[in-house]
């Protein structure tokens, strides 16, 4: 069980993640998307992540990817494109 105090968890590597400006960074990527589903291509990662895939998904989880280095926002393509 993890347990964390003032705002800071550890991470798996042992070091500590300040929570309130993860979320801070994740609300600022959400504020300048504007529609309610959108298109992010996916990176490479360490964890073994393909580069180039392709997902709509929503605004909440594409800030997060974001954030976290998994994917980048498509610009090329609108949530119509894909339906």
């Amino acid at each position: 069980m993890l347990l964390w105090v003032s705002g800071r968890m550890p991470d798996l590597l042992g070091e500590s993640m300040d929570l309130r400006e993860y979320f801070r960074k994740v609300r600022a990527v959400e504020a300048t998307i504007r529609e309610p589903l959108v298109w992010v291509v996916s990176l490479k990662t360490g964890d073994g992540g393909r580069k180039g895939v392709r997902s709509l998904v929503t605004r909440e989880s594409a800030a997060r990817f974001v954030v976290d280095g998994k994917v980048d926002l498509d610009g090329e393509h609108d949530a119509a494109d894909g339906r």
